[in-house]
């Protein structure tokens, strides 16, 4: 496991497992939590920590470990907390005992209560010349150029020593092991045991450098810069394991199993150390086996051989071309290899040919199966050699090159891979096309149902596999029928990769781990679990050893390695209610229902994937992602629930159950729904009612309306009298009577067209609600040039309108200035003698525009005392109407239009403001 598997760094200082079982690795970047499948760098909020090693836990669950210059943190929850009430002196290691904590400073011992983590104890120890410190459990020692130790107690003890201790240990480093004290060199070749007394013990090989030692059952594990080292104490032996890793730790896990740490590699998982892996400088891809003898080939255009995990070169080519195959033909005393061309080497010479070989299979002496990029058939080098298979390959296409024969069986088809059976001297061909089977000089096409190619061929127990693109193991049936295999209810037949035949086994990596196939009792059996990132390429075995070419080297295992006991823990670390921690689960109130579940899954085995299944109730179940590690539900209804966790892995299912009941909403209750129903009946009353209230005023509105449009038409038909005055057209009529009389044509045809143009106007302004300023002033001007021929010279008018006004087209109501007008001529000036003046002025104003009709004659007072002379009760009735009007008008049309009389008294004369807004109609 390295940076690749998502460590943050290659050096790594210390391991340790914990009491769930996760492995907590402290490397040069901190500290890191392992699951088996996930690694998981825990960081600290507000500090930063680099190179940590000293990895432990207490009773309470909390990991501890510390930094190189003596601070010391733990771990609660998932948050680092910096221990700040006291550090170590340098590199000095803290000591658990029970709930005590034990830190060696420059002077003192000081010990604190792990409950609360308050001072309980300070000793004042003599710290001369101490370099390590280490806890048994039940005594905290202090090692140096003497040993002391402190009880739980704080009490202070001398540990005997022999005299030459210095001598013999001069770089002290401790380790408990069976609850006694040993202390090794780090440059000696001999240990010295305290209990039951001091006694040395000689290491059984040349001690070069051990940086850490760690002790498990009956032996010694010493790491050291030239790999690690196992002293086997009672058979007085030893092992060497990684010469090539820099190791500086080792866990022994509950199930047997080991996790080393390196300072250069990162870390290795050993199942059990029967296994080896042998490093090789480029990338192991394939082997060949001769003689017990076993070879491989590499991604550098290289092969080797291996002997006693010694590995010596026999071929190196110059195109650094990875070699996928190779044959070894011990019979002939030939090499064949395919890198970036196709070479067959023996002693007296080398043949060459620029083709792309992806298999090839020996059938005898002579002949070899090909299969290549574009061409598939049979090659030979020496065509005097007879063979039994002659008569097979007679009938087909044969040329020469470069002294390679080749007989053409398929062409043109890409091949993959082919298998030979001696038993009936036949050949399957897998290529782009399908698989071909040769037999008896026929080749044969065999049909498959699988809408996939097939990748990989292989024979094993007198049957072919076959592997398909999407994982599928399949096998060729003695009818030449092909079949996908089922292994049962433990395993499913998907994910397949990599099939290989070892000593006629089927073997095959499934989900990380490779497996042994079992055809006729169709079983699998697991051999090992595979680290993550490493890449599987081919197996072979030489004796009692099976040997598997992967990325990370050659791993050699035994063949009857057993399975170590595993397990998988599904550890949940909290459930959340609306976001809040909440274990009462069965007893939650309505609007609790968002559910949030937190949880872990740990193995014991490193593994590449597991299946993380849920389901609520009687739904289907859902699948999770192996990177998830929470699983929500919002907005559950109300009632009861059963929320299963599965997690599936080979044949191990963990589930975790969870009951909920969630309460009736309060609106579900039948009291509520019964105060509903009747609050949903009284809005409907109140809703009706408030319509038939709306209905009754929009008729009253609609009455009001119609009286008011009945009014208007009153008030217009008032005006229509007004202007119909009798007076008026009985005068007109008359001075129309004396023209014509008088023989004064024209003037009776100018008068005659007026009147007719006025009455004409009048009648057709009496059937609109307004009408343009224009119209108004020409109407204007007709009327009083009418009324003008009875005051003769002594009567002037002027009509003015702003030129705004004019331009903007305003509207004003119809038949509203001409009444004013006439008041202005019978009551002003027809009593007033000299000359007679009559003003009209239209005046812009903004939003509104002002009508000002001036006249110079005697004034409404004067007009009214004449009237009240001749006993003349007589109201002007066009000012009434109009007045009424305009009342009727500001109603309607909900503006104002104002009417205002100015009186003036020297000299006398009225004049008469109507103000009326802009946009009224």
């Amino acid at each position: 496991m390295d940076r690749i598997s998502g460590l943050p760094s290659q050096v790594i200082y210390d391991v340790f497992q914990d009491k769930k079982s996760f492995i907590w690795f402290g490397t040069e970047k901190g500290i890191c939590r392992y699951d088996g499948l996930q690694i998981k760098h825990i960081l600290p909020k507000d500090f930063a920590i680099k190179a940590v090693s000293h990895i432990s836990q207490d009773l309470k669950g909390r990991i501890w470990f510390q930094d190189f210059s003596g601070r010391i943190y733990y771990i609660q929850g998932t948050e680092i907390n910096l221990f700040k009430p006291f550090q170590a002196n340098g590199f000095l290691k803290y000591g658990i005992i029970g709930n005590q904590l034990f830190i060696a400073g420059k002077d003192e011992v000081k010990v604190f209560n792990l409950l609360d983590l308050r001072l309980t104890n300070s000793i004042k120890v003599d710290m001369t010349g101490v370099k390590h410190s280490i806890s048994d459990g039940e005594k905290f020692y202090l090692i140096g150029s003497k040993i002391q130790s402190l009880d739980i107690n704080g009490k202070l003890n001398l540990e005997v020593i022999p005299d030459d201790y210095l001598t013999k240990i001069s770089a002290p480093l401790p380790v408990i092991k069976n609850g006694n004290l040993y202390i090794f060199s780090k440059f000696g070749e001999y240990y010295l045991g305290l209990h039951p007394k001091p006694i040395y013990h000689k290491l059984p090989f040349k001690n070069i450098f051990t940086q850490n030692v760690i002790a498990y059952n009956d032996s010694f594990w010493l790491a050291s810069t030239k790999g690690i080292y196992r002293i086997d104490v009672d058979a007085k032996s030893y092992q060497h394991f990684f010469p090539d890793s820099n190791i500086s730790s080792i866990v022994k896990t509950t199930t047997g199993n080991y996790w080393i740490t390196s300072q250069n590699k990162g870390a290795y998982f050993v199942k059990n150390f029967d296994s080896n892996l042998i490093a090789t400088a480029s990338t192991p891809l394939s082997f060949e086996k001769t003689n017990n003898q076993l070879y491989f080939s590499t991604n550098r255009d290289e092969i080797f051989s291996l002997n006693n995990n010694q590995v010596q070169p026999i071929f190196r080519g110059i195109s650094d071309h990875a070699i996928n195959a190779f044959k070894i033909d011990s019979i002939n005393q030939k090499l064949l290899i395919s890198s970036s061309k196709f070479i067959i080497k023996s002693q007296e010479s080398q043949l060459e040919h620029v083709f792309a070989v992806k298999a090839m299979t020996q059938l005898d002496k002579k002949y070899f199966a090909i299969s290549a990029s574009g061409w598939n058939g049979i090659i030979y080098t020496d065509p005097n050699l007879k063979s039994e298979y002659d008569k097979n390959f007679a009938k087909f296409p044969n040329y020469s090159s470069n002294g390679i024969h080749f007989i053409t069986l398929i062409d043109s088809e890409n091949g993959k891979s082919n298998i030979f059976n001696p038993q009936d001297q036949s050949i399957f061909f897998l290529t782009n096309h399908g698989i071909k089977y040769f037999k008896d000089g026929e080749i044969k096409q065999i049909n498959s149902s699988s809408k996939f190619n097939f990748t990989q061929l292989v024979t094993a127990q007198s049957t072919c596999f076959l592997l398909s693109e999407n994982e599928i193991l399949y096998r060729i049936s003695p009818s030449l029928q092909i079949e996908k295999l089922n292994f049962g209810k433990k395993h499913s037949n998907e994910n397949i990769k990599n099939i290989r035949t070892v000593d006629n086994q089927l073997y095959f990596t499934k989900e990380g781990i490779l497996y042994r196939y079992n055809f006729e009792k169709n079983t699998l059996t697991s051999i090992i679990n595979l680290p993550p990132s490493t890449d599987f390429f081919d197996i072979t075995s030489l004796g009692n050893r099976l040997f598997l070419a992967t990325n990370k080297g050659i791993i050699d295992i035994s063949k009857n390695t057993k399975k170590t006991s595993e397990f998988l823990v599904l550890d949940i670390n909290d459930v959340k209610v609306n976001g809040i921690s909440n274990s009462k689960l069965e007893q939650l109130k309505s609007d609790e229902n968002n559910i949030e579940i937190f949880f872990d899954i740990i193995s014991s085995m490193p593994v590449s994937t597991y299946k993380i299944k849920y389901k609520i109730d009687q739904n289907p179940w859902e699948i999770l992602s192996n990177s998830e590690r929470s699983l929500r539900f919002s907005s559950l209804s109300y009632g009861k629930h059963q929320i299963i966790l599965r997690i599936e892995y080979e044949e191990n299912v963990v589930d975790k159950n969870f009951y909920l009941k969630i309460d009736t909403p309060f609106w579900m209750t039948w009291w509520a729904i019964t105060l509903g129903i009747i609050l949903l009946l009284a809005l409907v009353y109140l809703y009706f009612q408030n319509k038939i209230r709306l209905l009754n005023k929009k008729n009253e509105e609609a009455l009001a309306k119609s009286n008011l449009e009945k009014l208007v038409n009153e008030s217009k038909l008032k005006s229509l009298k007004s202007q119909m005055n009798p007076h008026f057209y009985f005068n007109a009529l008359n001075t129309l009577q004396s023209y014509i009389l008088s023989n004064e044509k024209s003037q009776a045809v100018f008068y005659l067209s007026k009147f007719s143009r006025l009455t004409r106007n009048i009648l057709d302004m009496s059937d609109n609600e307004s009408q343009s300023l224009s119209d108004e002033i020409s109407m204007l001007k007709d009327y009083i040039d009418l009324e003008k021929i009875r005051f003769g010279d002594d009567f002037n008018y002027q009509i003015h309108a702003d030129q705004s006004l004019l331009s903007e087209e305003v509207q004003l109501p119809s038949l509203i200035t001409q009444p004013f007008v006439e008041n202005a001529i019978q009551h002003g000036l027809m009593h007033k003698s000299g000359i007679k003046s009559l003003k009209i002025d239209f005046r812009d104003a903004d939003d509104y525009f002002e009508i000002q009709i001036a006249d110079n004659g005697i004034g409404r007072k004067r007009s009214n005392e004449l009237n009240m002379i001749r006993q003349n009760n007589h109201k002007s009735f066009a000012t009434q109407a109009i007045n009424e009007r305009i009342t009727i008008l500001n109603q309607q049309l909900k503006k104002n239009i104002s009417l205002r009389y100015t009186d003036h008294e020297n000299p006398t004369g009225t004049t008469v403001s109507i103000v009326v807004p802009k946009h009224l109609f």
